[in-house]
């Protein structure tokens, strides 16, 4: 270990979900902001999407005696749900680049239950 270095910090690059039950998008982000990630990062990377009025929340909880972080995206005034090609538009016209963008599409086009996600869902 180098004399001026008081830690080594070993990066890691992968996590694993041993999702058996399911895990929904706001359940990964709140994973990932109890793991380290910087909100300020987090709503930068989001601003990229360019949605208008996109906030987020958020907080700490607890359910059955277990600490944990509770992630919430808020756009006012805004219906809940998007359709399939609401969702593709906005990937295809955000900031991020064409990998991310090929990736995301790909994942809501693959994801099991899709036919949840494409059709329209009252308002």
């Amino acid at each position: 270990m180098d004399d001026n270095c008081y830690l080594e910090v070993d990066v890691m690059k992968i996590a694993y979900f041993d999702c058996f039950a399911g895990a929904g998008g706001d359940m990964i982000v709140a994973a990932m902001l109890d793991a380290g990630l910087d909100a300020e990062f987090l709503k930068a990377q989001l601003a990229m999407l360019g949605v208008k009025n996109l906030d987020i929340k958020i907080t700490e909880t607890q359910r059955c005696g277990l600490r944990a972080v509770s992630f919430k995206p808020v756009i006012p005034n805004q219906r809940q749900h998007r359709n399939l090609e609401e969702i593709t538009k906005i990937i295809n016209q955000s900031k991020i680049s064409k990998q991310a963008r090929k990736t995301a599409v790909s994942i809501f086009k693959n994801r099991p239950g899709r036919r949840y996600c494409s059709q329209q869902r009252p308002q």
